[in-house]
């Protein structure tokens, strides 16, 4: 049971990259759109996404939060998500400022 946790908890932190703004950003650079609030997810693009290394990432605390964020769903947990992922990225606040302006919650 311990190990069907920790794969999950691991399914749940790729889910909090893939929808944070530095991918879509960087969705935007490599694929087309559908429209304002959609973008093309093709394989071919998919596999080109920088998801950061686990040595790179606070990895437990981070999987922790986000598991507990799924359930919780709150503002303040999507932007401390956010922060983190900005963090392993290693983004300047010139750039997670940029991001925030350009791709605001619909």
């Amino acid at each position: 049971m311990g190990e069907k946790t920790k794969k999950t908890v691991g399914y749940e932190l790729l889910l909090a990259f893939l929808n944070s703004k530095a991918i879509l950003f960087y969705l935007d650079m490599i694929c087309s759109r559908f429209d304002e609030n959609g973008w093309r997810w093709l394989r071919q693009f998919v596999e080109l996404l920088p998801v950061p290394q686990a040595e790179k990432i606070k990895h437990s605390e981070l999987q922790k939060f986000v598991a507990s964020e799924l359930q919780s769903k709150t503002i303040a947990g999507q932007m401390h998500i956010e922060k983190s992922i900005d963090d392993c990225f290693g983004f300047t606040a010139l750039e997670c400022n940029y991001l925030e302006k350009r791709f605001r919650p619909l």
